[in-house]
């Protein structure tokens, strides 16, 4: 076994140019792969939920998963563009640790805008910083918060299901991210309660009670869900009682 050289710069270990070509033929097959099997598995995903979110009125079809990667094609490698590829592989690398930490900055610009009560300057703040760091997944939640204070219940469900629905694909389940789905859970009861969707509402907030099981705001919340529709279950009985009694006034006339 040749046993090569140190690097004078650094002390590493040095490695051959097969090897190193080597290297990263392994990486880009293994980009490759994990792009194409969160592909996959998203697609399936939806294939699968789409008709019970489609029930609710949320339209996940034409979703993409929440992921910063860009779908695009992976050159293959050669002796011929080794240098060019390493220098972009790397620039991308940079670019996204860069575009993360911008979008981090302007979340706390969007926090600071919700502690001012500055609703919609917080939710413009909350979709620049998405735009910049698409997998970021607690930039929705924040923006779902916004959205909520500003009564735009859709909007609520919307951003609280591209969390849930992207944890429940690639994490199987709400465990992994407990804190960010229980936040995501929460909010979107609250959403279905402004839209009248009382039994959406119900399950939620209970599957959040089970992620955070002694928050008594939730508990709250799950009161004030089944007091509503105790209402509405009352409102539908005297509206029939009414339509009833119109039916035997029309018919004894």
């Amino acid at each position: 076994m040749t046993h090569l050289p140190k690097c004078n710069t650094c002390g590493h270990e040095t490695i051959t140019r097969e090897g190193r070509i080597n290297e990263l033929k392994a990486k880009i097959e293994e980009q490759r792969k994990a792009r194409s099997l969160k592909s996959a598995k998203w697609s399936n995903w939806v294939k699968n939920h789409s008709v019970r979110y489609a029930k609710m009125g949320v339209y996940c079809q034409n979703w993409k998963p929440l992921l910063d990667e860009e779908e695009k094609q992976v050159p293959m490698l050669t002796d011929e563009n080794l240098t060019k590829i390493m220098k972009e592989m790397e620039e991308e690398e940079k670019r996204k640790e860069e575009k993360k930490k911008e979008a981090e900055q302007i979340k706390e610009k969007g926090n600071n805008y919700i502690g001012l009560a500055k609703y919609k300057a917080a939710h413009k703040k909350y979709t620049q910083a998405i735009e910049l760091s698409k997998g970021y997944l607690i930039l929705y939640t924040n923006r779902a918060l916004a959205s909520l204070k500003m009564g735009r219940w859709y909007d609520v469900v919307e951003d609280c299901t591209r969390v849930l629905s992207h944890c429940e694909c690639f994490d199987e389940g709400y465990t992994k991210e407990k804190d960010l789905c229980f936040k995501a859970l929460a909010r979107r009861a609250v959403g279905w309660e402004g839209m009248r969707k009382y039994d959406l509402a119900k399950s939620d907030a209970e599957e959040a009670l089970k992620l955070n099981s002694g928050l008594e705001e939730t508990i709250k919340l799950i009161k004030k869900i089944n007091e509503n529709i105790e209402i509405e279950k009352k409102l539908i009985d005297i509206i029939k009682s009414n339509k009833a009694n119109d039916t035997l006034q029309y018919i004894n006339k």
